[in-house]
């Protein structure tokens, strides 16, 4: 649908949201009856003022589109192995999502903060009672200007008025509530705030009750002679380009003191212990880890893109040697960093 400043239920939907949103940033709205046909007008001739920048289809989102195209004719059979490499090799985007999110929000709070002369945001309760709090206008608008897209009978604003006041209590849900209690927590993380002070909470809306208790820390478990949680990641951040299967071993193992068997990236075994016994254990982990995880199809310039690869590293503890030999449980995930 393109919009129409001439079209009545256009212009209130423009009108309705531009009123609603200085009302929140604390706006002065320059008109005497912004909710009268001429204001609304008015706002919609503004609007209709503005470029819009015409959309601009991607060539690279085209090109990927048409690549995976491509590999669904090729059979599912040659596809699947692909698929499942190319996610784990070929993942550039950044591991620590949570940390670049708590930066981007830092980068954004600290200007903010520092600017004397900008208000604090409103708070805007949905009001339904209130005529002149534009709250109704705009269900009302919007609603109509999705009933015209889409060739629905359009509502008249009582109508809209008495369905809005028996929608809102339905907004009140479990899922509404866990959102709300979800979002304190990350503003907790955010904050970098004690453990003590986040919460696990039960909910029953239909009691009412809610409970809420501190979280006790991570479980630890006995790996050889360090303790880790099922948090923890063991990294190797001195990797180049050149790095071998042998570097990352024999770090790994001069690091946390075990003795290294098997190393798979995903289900895809590196090295076996088994297989490699009476032969030159340096020599099977000496290949190139980059050529180790590429296959083919890839060129040195994709593969050149790789960041970081997860491995997942079995070990026994070599001071056991008295005992049975055993694999050690709940070891972390090795990841492995590229300069």
């Amino acid at each position: 649908m393109i919009f129409d400043p001439e079209n009545q239920t256009h212009s209130s939907a423009v009108a309705a949201y531009a009123c609603l949103t200085a009302t929140l940033f604390g706006i002065p709205i320059p008109y005497e009856k912004p909710r009268s046909a001429e204001a609304k007008a008015a706002i919609a001739k503004l609007a209709s003022e503005i470029e819009v920048p015409d959309f601009v289809p991607s060539d690279a989102k085209a090109t990927e589109i048409a690549s995976q195209v491509e590999k669904e004719k090729a059979g599912k059979e040659a596809a699947e192995p692909e698929e499942e490499q190319s996610s784990l090799v070929m993942e550039t985007g950044n591991p620590d999502e949570i940390d670049t999110l708590k930066k981007s929000f830092a980068d954004i709070i600290v200007p903010l903060r520092a600017d004397k002369d900008l208000k604090p945001m409103s708070v805007e309760e949905f009001e339904k009672d209130n005529d002149e709090n534009y709250h109704v206008d705009f269900v009302h608008a919007m609603a109509n200007v999705r009933a015209q897209n889409y060739k629905l009978d359009e509502m008249d604003w009582i109508t809209v008025k008495i369905k809005a006041g028996k929608i809102v209590p339905a907004l009140a849900t479990t899922t509404a509530a866990i959102a709300g209690l979800q979002t304190i927590e990350l503003i907790k993380y955010l904050k970098d705030c004690k453990l003590v002070e986040f919460r696990n909470s039960f909910l029953n809306l239909a009691v009412p009750s809610l409970m809420q208790s501190e979280p006790g820390p991570a479980q630890k478990f006995k790996v050889g002679p360090q303790e880790v949680t099922l948090w923890d990641r063991w990294e190797y951040d001195e990797a180049s380009r050149e790095v071998t299967l042998r570097d990352v071993v024999e770090h790994l193992e001069k690091t946390y003191k075990l003795e290294a068997r098997d190393v798979f990236f995903g289900s895809i075994p590196l090295y076996m212990h088994a297989l490699n016994i009476g032969k030159d254990r340096k020599q099977a982990l000496g290949q190139l880890l980059l050529l180790a995880l590429a296959y083919p199809a890839k060129t040195p310039e994709e593969r050149a893109k790789v960041e970081w690869v997860d491995l997942t590293v079995t070990f026994v503890d070599p001071t056991a040697s008295g005992e049975e030999e055993k694999v050690l449980e709940n070891v972390p995930t090795v990841r492995v960093w590229f300069q």
